[in-house]
């Protein structure tokens, strides 16, 4: 009986690996916030979405200065995410 229920939590945890895809973090902080009922990864979830879009209308703009200036903060902000993932790995388990 506990085998099936980790069985059941291994597959739910498959949006761990959709982390190193920069393009899904918003999603999965929604899914994370939802799921385990924390505003903290749903505001994240807001921050993500808002780096996203700033990131895309800068590619859309074409100034250098900032493409480059967005660009680096994409970065660092997809190492945040993956680090926050792992984080509220702990949360959503816990739910």
């Amino acid at each position: 009986m506990e085998n099936s229920a980790s069985k059941q939590t291994q597959n739910k945890n498959l949006w761990i690996f959709l982390l190193f895809f920069g393009i899904f973090n918003n999603f999965i902080f929604y899914y994370i916030g939802v799921k385990s009922k924390c505003q903290r990864y749903i505001q994240c979830g807001h921050f993500f979405t808002f780096i996203w879009i700033l990131f895309i209308f800068s590619l859309i703009l074409k100034d250098k200065v900032f493409n480059n200036n967005m660009l680096l903060v994409y970065i660092f902000s997809y190492i945040a995410g993956i680090y926050l993932g792992f984080s509220a790995k702990k949360y959503y388990t816990y739910r």
